[in-house]
């Protein structure tokens, strides 16, 4: 009998252990109380008591307090609510914060935790939520993938902030009130899951081997995950299985990095910009799955489907206005965020730019600001003029979109034509979209596309081996004038093995000239050999690139056979270098000459001084 009541003891015990909480906060205690401060909204600001009595006491949460949340008509979307609660948020151990929630309508919660401290990263992830007029318990798990850069779980963290945003992404007609109760931290068991991606190739035209979806679900390997066509149609998946739930970057790239997406050129809706340790900047699709899911097929390069996407350019003259020190952005009207989010680019002469991808039949309200005000004091004074609207703000209006759009404004004015009678958009040269290149078959093919141009007469295509002295190789003839994207191409077929760096001067009908970013292609050397320097003196260096590893032989062999030198080198797939030390050759002309694993020799001339 002792025994098997230890063992019931004991059992009890581990049930115990294995269902143990800590609550956070519930507002039935001082302990489990804490204040919220609302921001992004009409509320007032400073720390306010949010405890009332449980409005719908049955179901699953019968305490007589509980907490209320109200977000107001006309907050913005990320508009919320903080606290620092008295027990700290401890994910040392637990890995799952849970909450009960009491809606009047489906909306998503998104939580947040903040303020670590132990160097722990923020963590934020938003939940569906559709049932209604009851209590529902919600919970998320700190194992998945934060949805705010740098996308990591919060797992081991330790925080004091705790943050609500109800109906995050929506700027609401009608205020709403939402109640929640009961929030603890606990160990639950994180559920996988599997999610297929899929990519219409349909507009590249390129050739290529293979196609592979490379994200922080694989460290961004570039052999993983490979997608298929097995029926031919163009549209290439693959289904990435056992994944935790959670937020997460990614792009498509093609044999192996050969190629990869380049969302450089806009701002696209479906992508986020983080920045390396070295200055890197990376710009990556961004994911966010809760659920086995199969993703909407989306274009190469694009964030919605082929055919469903235009390109939408803002040209801002600066007018009267002095610029902030920050510059000008767009902003508002529920699709282009607090300013600056999205900063216009300042092309010299006083216009600012910014592109946008957006699908087929856009359309919104918007505003500039002249610096990166977050209450929007610095946004444009344009009440009473035409293109205001009263109803929303004094906001200007475009849309709906069904093709490529430029639009054309001035800081503060509906016209571009000043008082003094001047244009306030007359300096727009040739605005550059991208500049970009590659080797294609042993040819270092350019490639870029202009947005605008105006008294633009020619493109002058500049090259450099060492990335500092540039010379002409090459002349293209620009369009003159236009307000449509234009593409341009040109081959060097003569690239230099190594590095090769190519820049573009873009000159006007006037002599005026800007320089172009530099694009560095690397010409592979599958198949050939490079010896440098020529003429050598003491020392050569052999470069060969290897499609493998394997174990090759170099000779050293005079114009009359006989062979001087010989050594066996094992390689390493990709560019390899190898020293030869020639002093004790006589001056004269010579042969390199590589035998590869399957027996087949490559020869270059050399000359020693």
């Amino acid at each position: 009998m002792k025994n098997n009541l230890l063992l019931t003891f004991a059992l009890m015990m581990g049930l115990f252990t294995l269902n143990a909480q800590t609550t956070i906060l519930d507002f039935e205690t001082p302990a489990t109380t804490a204040q919220f401060e609302y921001f992004g909204s009409s509320l007032p600001g400073g720390f306010m008591d949010v405890a009332i009595a449980n409005p719908a006491p049955g179901g699953i949460n019968t305490s007589a307090t509980v907490g209320q949340f109200d977000k107001p008509a006309g907050s913005e979307v990320w508009a919320g609510a903080f606290a620092d609660p008295s027990t700290l948020i401890d994910f040392t151990t637990d890995n799952e914060i849970c909450l009960k929630v009491w809606l009047n309508e489906p909306t998503n919660l998104l939580l947040k935790v903040e303020g670590s401290a132990n160097g722990a990263p923020n963590w934020e992830f938003a939940q569906q939520i559709d049932d209604t007029q009851t209590w529902v318990d919600v919970c998320y798990n700190v194992e998945s993938p934060s949805a705010a850069g740098p996308f990591q779980p919060a797992t081991g963290g330790i925080y004091s902030r705790l943050v609500l945003f109800f109906d995050f992404g929506t700027s609401l007609g009608v205020p709403q009130v939402y109640y929640f109760d009961d929030i603890t931290v606990k160990t639950g068991e994180l559920q996988t899951i599997d999610v297929t991606f899929s990519v219409d190739m349909s507009n590249y035209t390129e050739a290529f081997d293979s196609l592979f979806v490379s994200g922080t679900f694989n460290n961004f390997d570039d052999n993983s995950n490979p997608l298929d066509d097995s029926d031919g149609d163009n549209v290439w998946t693959t289904t990435v299985e056992g994944l935790a739930p959670g937020n997460y970057e990614y792009l498509f790239q093609l044999d192996k990095f050969d190629i990869i997406e380049d969302f450089s050129d806009k701002y696209y809706d479906c992508t986020n910009t983080t920045f390396g340790g070295g200055g890197e900047v990376f710009i990556n699709r961004v994911l966010t799955a809760g659920s086995t899911t199969t993703l909407p097929t989306v274009c190469w390069n694009s964030c919605y489907e082929c055919g469903g996407a235009i390109t939408l350019t803002f040209q801002l003259g600066e007018g009267t206005a002095t610029p902030s020190p920050e510059g000008f952005y767009v902003a508002g009207g529920g699709n282009f965020s607090v300013p600056g989010a999205f900063s216009m680019a300042n092309n010299g002469q006083d216009i600012h730019i910014a592109r946008f991808e957006k699908p087929v039949g856009f359309a919104s309200y918007y505003t500039y600001t002249n610096g990166a005000c977050g209450d929007f004091s610095c946004k444009e004074n344009i009440a009473g003029q035409p293109c205001a609207d009263p109803n929303n703000f004094d906001d200007r209006f475009l849309g709906p979109l069904t093709e490529d759009t430029f639009i054309r404004d001035c800081f503060e004015s509906c016209n571009t034509t000043l008082m003094d009678g001047s244009d306030c958009l007359a300096g727009l040269p040739i605005e550059l979209l991208s500049f970009t290149g590659r080797n294609i078959n042993g040819i270092n093919e350019l490639a870029w596309k202009t947005a605008t141009e105006e008294n633009s007469d020619f493109f002058e295509i500049q090259k450099s081996i060492d990335g500092v002295n540039f010379a002409r190789i090459g002349v293209v003839d620009a369009a003159g004038e236009s307000l449509v994207t234009l593409s341009y191409t040109f081959e060097d077929a003569m690239p230099a093995i190594g590095n090769n760096y190519y820049r573009l001067r873009m000159v006007d009908l006037d002599g005026t000239f800007e320089y172009s970013n530099v694009v560095t292609i690397a010409t592979r050397l599958y198949g050939d050999i490079s010896v440098y320097p020529v003429p050598a003196n003491d020392a050569i260096y052999v470069a060969y690139e290897s499609d493998n590893t394997s174990e090759i032989q170099i000779q050293v062999v005079s114009f009359v056979g006989q062979t001087l030198l010989t050594r066996t080198e094992n390689t390493v797939q990709g560019l390899n270098s190898f020293e030869l030390d020639i002093s004790q050759l006589a001056t004269g002309t010579y042969l390199i000459q590589i035998t590869n694993e399957d027996g087949l020799p490559i020869s270059k001339r050399f000359v020693k001084n």
